[in-house]
């Protein structure tokens, strides 16, 4: 699920979409807690950086979370991180996650624009960026059979290409 973006409209325009209020969450999805979790960008476009924040609980009313949070930054080209890290992999970016996670997870993506792909009514704006929002539900022990299943036919993330198309305003979560 998409939560906000900076991303460019049909013209072009860079708009600016943040979270809103309450906060939808996904339903949840269901992962193995003792494996190493995943999330696969349907881009061949790097991004230059990469943010997982964790939360333990939110606000049933308005969806905001209700404790500080977990910040990791994620190992890209240009960014240095230590818990979380993404590379390409084939056609796509794979972002491999912390070993630990909480319940609630957005992950914050974004990528540098050069210069001669930017609009030329905006050529100060030099990212664009996705915050993808998780609900995870965690299970001690999945079988390796539903592990190989889920990484053959599913992704918990696959927007698109950033320079190419607009975002998913939801996900297969």
């Amino acid at each position: 699920m998409v939560v906000a973006s900076r991303w460019p409209d049909a013209d072009g325009v860079v708009v600016h979409a943040p979270p809103e209020e309450p906060v939808p969450w996904p339903a949840s999805v269901t992962f193995t807690a003792d494996a190493r979790s995943a999330l696969r960008l349907g881009t061949m476009a790097m991004p230059a950086r990469v943010e997982v924040r964790m939360f333990s609980a939110v606000d049933n009313h308005s969806g905001v979370p209700t404790d500080a949070g977990t910040t990791h930054e994620c190992q890209t080209l240009v960014q240095q991180g230590g818990a979380c890290t993404s590379a390409r992999d084939g056609s796509t970016v794979l972002v491999l996650l912390p070993h630990e996670l909480a319940p609630y997870l957005v992950v914050y993506v974004e990528w540098y624009v050069p210069v001669e792909m930017r609009t030329p009514t905006q050529e100060d704006v030099d990212t664009r960026s996705v915050s993808y929002g998780f609900h995870l539900a965690m299970q001690s022990h999945c079988s390796s059979e539903r592990l190989a299943q889920l990484a053959a036919t599913e992704s918990l993330l696959d927007p698109p290409d950033p320079f190419t198309s607009n975002p998913r305003k939801e996900g297969p979560c």
